[in-house]
């Protein structure tokens, strides 16, 4: 009876170890990919500012424009991806906003402001989508959703201590 006691205290420490270890690289990788996206944010207004006195952008800008958003949208898209491998968030689909993202005119943002808010509210639409996924995943659940979803996971656990446990006792009843 002694060796159940242990394996189901093994088995509960085991199992708040493994969710909160997963939870921190859950934050971790979410709070990198917003990062990405807030920068986002931060140098295309300042691209914006920088050509806003001009009736056409240079090229130049535009094309660094670009390659901004390429780049930072293929950094968010990265940590986006394990994320997703991660945490599974309903809903969330990193290759798709990543195209959303950049399918942009960089031209036309640097011409008008409203094409530029547009393109900072998408943003932070995805932000708000991700902020709101981890909250449900991780603290908006009841005890039974909590249970059936931890279930499958320890199942095979509790069908190897089962294991270890009749083993233990065939043994003993052998040879003591």
């Amino acid at each position: 009876m002694d060796i159940v006691v242990v394996f189901v205290g093994w088995a509960f420490l085991f199992y708040l170890n493994n969710r909160t270890l997963k939870r921190a690289e859950i934050q971790k990788l979410k709070d990198s990919s917003i990062t990405f996206l807030e920068q986002l944010i931060k140098e295309s207004k300042e691209a914006f500012k920088e050509n806003q006195g001009k009736e056409t952008p240079d090229e130049m800008a535009s094309i660094e424009l670009e390659e901004l958003i390429s780049r930072l949208v293929s950094q968010f898209e990265l940590r986006a991806n394990g994320l997703q491998v991660l945490s599974s968030f309903d809903g969330f689909n990193p290759v798709d906003i990543a195209r959303e993202l950049r399918d942009v005119d960089s031209e036309k943002i640097l011409k008008e402001q409203g094409r530029l808010q547009n393109y900072h509210n998408q943003i932070d639409e995805i932000i708000d989508s991700m902020e709101s996924s981890y909250f449900n995943k991780f603290y908006n659940r009841s005890l039974t959703d909590s249970l059936f979803l931890v279930g499958p996971r320890m199942y095979g656990f509790f069908v190897a201590a089962t294991s270890l446990y009749m083993l233990f006792c065939v043994i003993r009843e052998m040879y003591w």
